[in-house]
């Protein structure tokens, strides 16, 4: 004899001599967790089977689910002691990651008159649909893209994102808590550096571009272990575009600020031959009442910074700063870009243009 129909007949026994007035609805269980399924349109079901007993029918009037995702059936006659039954409920998967779902039976003459019913367990994605959603794959996991990029940011506090990744392996991994960083990246797991397999991961990254005492687009590489292994796992590069921070409040007309000016912030050397290349020079001025700090210069694609005499230029004072355009082997039309950056709270980038049309050699 089973343990199920041994306490079925316990409580049979005991309800008949102690209550001959009342039914019972008896459930072999109240809860079940099935597993794991793809995410997909096909129904999920489970029948949770039930045993009347005590002294009197019992009728069920009703069944409610906590959602409106799934199909809920259930005997609708009188039910008389010794009957068995099942409510069979399912939903329709509509979302990945774990789920619960409670189910209320009300019984008419019956005790309980009102039981709960939990089904569980774990929706995976399809290859496919984590192919689409996680592109890029980096040994067994997988993320949305190549880069974390942060986009433009000062330097004034640190900056909070979150990376979402996929364990698309069919084993259970464990991160180590520590990681190959530079000193202003942290990265904090948001609930368990235990990955279990095909299903979401989450890393909080905290950047701290004041620490990292830098200007324009950088970039940082982190790199993650395995708890089981010295070689990196995975990496996660960061990208972002550092600026000097200015309090949004300030009144340019009464605050003594640097001011950058350009003589002139596009050059046309016209039709030309670069050659082994060809000097260009732009003259910086700092027309404001404080010392204008030059953080950076990023020279993009064919060009090099070749002199500069300084950095930090007093009021009403001027620098001359050289580039050399070189011969990238292109014929036509060209543009080639400087990328400046500054403490003019105006202007803490400034793009200085080369137009040229390279003739042939």
């Amino acid at each position: 004899m089973t343990k199920f129909f041994a306490t079925i007949l316990i409580s049979f026994s005991f309800l008949t001599s102690s209550n001959g007035q009342s039914g019972i609805i008896n459930f072999e269980n109240l809860s079940q967790n099935l597993g794991q399924f793809e995410l997909s349109k096909k129904e999920i079901t489970h029948k949770f089977k039930f045993y009347v007993a005590g002294g009197q029918a019992i009728q069920i009037d009703k069944v409610d689910s906590d959602c409106a995702c799934g199909e809920i059936k259930f005997p609708k006659e009188s039910m008389k002691p010794g009957d068995f039954g099942f409510i069979e409920v399912s939903f329709e998967p509509y979302k990945p990651g774990p789920f619960e779902k409670t189910f209320t039976v009300y019984t008419r003459n019956a005790i309980p008159q009102k039981s709960e019913l939990t089904i569980s367990g774990f929706i995976a994605n399809t290859f496919e649909e984590v192919e689409r959603e996680f592109p890029v794959e980096k040994g067994q996991f997988r993320f949305k893209s190549k880069r974390l990029i942060l986009g433009t940011i000062t330097n004034a506090s640190p900056v909070k994102t979150v990376v979402e990744f996929y364990n698309s392996s069919n084993e259970e991994i464990t991160l180590k808590d520590t990681l190959s960083a530079p000193g202003y990246i942290e990265a904090v797991f948001d609930s368990s550096r235990v990955i279990k397999p095909n299903s979401r991961g989450y890393i909080t990254i905290y950047y701290h571009p004041e620490l990292k005492n830098d200007f324009g687009v950088v970039n940082d590489n982190v790199l993650f272990f395995r708890e089981d292994q010295d070689f990196p796992l995975f990496d996660i590069t960061v990208v972002a575009s550092i600026k000097q921070h200015f309090p949004s409040d300030i009144n340019y007309d009464n605050y003594l600020f640097p001011k950058l000016t350009v003589s002139d912030s596009v050059k046309n050397l016209g039709k030309t031959n670069v050659g082994e290349g060809r000097m260009v020079e732009f003259v910086l001025t700092n027309s404001g009442q404080k010392d204008l700090i030059i953080q950076k210069i990023v020279p993009g694609y064919g060009c090099e910074v070749q002199e500069i005499s300084k950095k930090v230029i007093k009021p009403y004072d001027f620098v001359n700063l050289n580039i050399l355009v070189k011969n990238i082997g292109k014929k036509g039309t060209q543009d080639r870009t400087i990328q400046l950056y500054c403490n003019d709270p105006e202007r803490t980038t400034q793009k200085l243009k080369i137009k040229l049309y390279q003739l042939d050699q």
